[in-house]
């Protein structure tokens, strides 16, 4: 149902023919600019959801001397997430590339990743890892990192990881279904469209990162940790209501967040939120 903008007043006896109130057709142009704008809004935000699609759907051709498939296994469970974490790792004969959220990281043990990196060193593997930066407070990490050594690969914190992954070899992945749940498991495919796409992210965000040694910039890191979170999850589609119930938030929380959120960075939508952190590294 819409409203109509110019109405005629009621006739009265002896006032003549009906005449429209001369106040609404001024405001007239004001509305009509509140609606252009907003219609610009939204075409900019097509553009960018447009341009995510694009990267996202990036087909990478698959190396012709190798066996082309697709889904291999479906795993749920924190414990299917250490199995498929050391399968795909020490398949790599070149490279592998490890991208692990705090969850992951507390999911499969210090005890797994540090075996699993001695492994690939021992075998002359390229190995990157990729940690969220609260591992650097964690001592027994930062005992094996120190550990390590630069010989046994490069470490690299990033405020946010988005989802737990690993590559070998850019031929096969691990991914986890769900970024902040480890029971929600893990997908291993390869030689896929996907593949290429997931690889793209990954070197993304390993790009943005800072080396393990490098003091921290915080004032690159405005955001608290929930609010990061809400920003992805808002940024992935989720509602206001599953936002809440993965972060044990009430919704009234969840909406106050976000209005804060949207004043401090100066954002006019949900999206615009999402594309604003994930280019500031926050998400």
């Amino acid at each position: 149902m819409s409203t109509s903008i110019a109405r005629p007043h009621t006739a009265e006896p002896g006032a003549g023919a009906p005449r429209f109130d001369e106040r609404l057709f001024r405001e007239l142009p004001f509305l009509l600019a509140a609606q252009g704008a907003d219609l610009r809004l939204r075409e900019e935000e097509l553009t960018e959801a447009r341009r995510a699609v694009e990267v996202l759907s990036k087909v990478h051709q698959p190396d012709p001397r190798r066996p082309h498939y697709e889904v291999l296994e479906v795993s749920a469970g924190i414990a299917a997430v250490g199995r498929r974490f050391r399968a795909i790792a020490e398949s790599a004969e070149r490279t592998c590339l490890v991208a692990l959220p705090a969850a992951f990281r507390s999911a499969i043990g210090l005890d797994v990743i540090a075996e699993v990196q001695g492994e690939l060193a021992r075998r002359g593997v390229v190995t990157r890892q990729l940690h969220e930066e609260d591992a650097e407070h964690d001592a027994a990490f930062r005992q094996f990192v120190a550990s390590a050594g630069p010989c046994t690969g490069a470490f690299r914190l990033r405020t946010h990881v988005r989802a737990f992954a690993v590559i070998a070899d850019r031929s096969r992945f691990v991914l986890s279904t769900d970024p902040l749940d480890p029971e929600a498991g893990v997908v291993e495919a390869g030689h896929s469209g996907l593949l290429g796409s997931i690889a793209h992210l990954l070197e993304e965000q390993w790009s943005t990162a800072r080396d393990w040694d490098e003091p921290a910039n915080r004032e690159t890191s405005p955001l608290t940790r929930q609010e990061r979170d809400l920003l992805g999850l808002l940024a992935a589609g989720r509602t206001d209501e599953q936002v809440g119930h993965r972060l044990k938030v009430s919704l009234r929380t969840v909406r106050r967040t976000y209005s804060h959120l949207a004043r401090r960075m100066a954002i006019r939508s949900r999206f615009e939120a999402g594309v604003v952190a994930a280019r500031n590294g926050w998400v």
